[in-house]
């Protein structure tokens, strides 16, 4: 049922907007492998995105359609695209999709072209690391119902520096 609606509401927002590239390309991919659409159509809706304009978005499911339809030089054509237009590929996803495409074509030489030689660091041993830990401790006193106020004799600063420490192996978590 879930796939009969999803089909219904591509068919509705062509109805609605007939030249949307996000919908033609998203009609493209998902129907290729959820709605059963062939190769034939998904590529005909991917050649019109590209006849309207396409963007980042587009392309990178453009390559994907491509990829899947067998017409992996398309792919690799649109991936590269995408990459021209958002040449900071901030987490890679568009660049790792371009170095499997090329990997799959055998195209290693322009895998090193596009990301570069191999850098190789110094071996970080443990005289020459040194662990550092930063920590506040800050008390908050309730004097009066609705007032927060901070007690600042209560806070604690500490600087540590340990040598021969080990280099952290926790991946960094962003606060809101």
């Amino acid at each position: 049922q879930d796939l009969r609606r999803l089909k219904y509401n591509f068919e509705k927002g062509l109805e609605i907007e007939p030249n949307s590239v996000d919908i033609l390309a998203a009609r493209a991919l998902i129907g290729l492998q959820y709605l059963g659409r062939s190769c034939e159509d998904s590529l005909a809706d991917i050649i019109k995105t590209e006849q309207l304009g396409s963007t980042v978005d587009t392309l990178t499911i453009a390559a994907g359609v491509y990829d899947v339809c067998g017409e992996l030089k398309k792919g690799i054509e649109s991936t590269r695209s995408a990459l021209e237009l958002v040449p900071n590929d901030f987490g890679w996803f568009i660049t790792s999709n371009l170095v499997v495409r090329l990997y799959k074509d055998g195209q290693i030489d322009e895998i090193y072209k596009l990301i570069g030689d191999p850098v190789v660091l110094p071996l970080k041993t443990p005289e020459s690391t040194s662990t550092e830990s930063l920590s506040f401790l800050c008390v908050v006193i309730f004097d009066c119902p609705g007032f927060l106020l901070s007690n600042s004799n209560c806070i604690s600063f500490s600087l540590i520096s340990i040598p021969d420490g080990q280099p952290s192996i926790t991946t960094p978590i962003a606060f809101p």
